[in-house]
């Protein structure tokens, strides 16, 4: 008997790109994946998997220097604003 599923996937979008569209990530986390390109590409510079990558809430401080040089993105975006900091 086949597999039935109560939802669609449109035909233009991957499963990657639809988890990534579906998940919420810290502000700094989310315009880092828009500038490379989402959670795989990202998996890719940082030497982890994309799965690693859909976990985090944001960068872990041993790949900041890494990806910020590699996706030619600036370590300030990367890092959360200090507590009590304006925005």
């Amino acid at each position: 008997m086949p597999m039935r599923f109560l939802f669609r996937i449109p035909l233009d979008l991957t499963v990657g790109t639809l988890q990534y569209e579906l998940m919420k990530y810290e502000p700094e986390l989310q315009a880092l994946l828009d500038h490379v390109g989402g959670p795989t590409k990202l998996a890719a510079i940082a030497g982890v998997t994309p799965s690693a990558v859909t976990q985090w809430k944001r960068v872990p401080s041993r790949y900041v220097l890494k990806i910020a040089a590699d996706a030619k993105y600036p370590v300030e975006k990367i890092l959360p604003a200090p507590a009590g900091s304006a925005a």
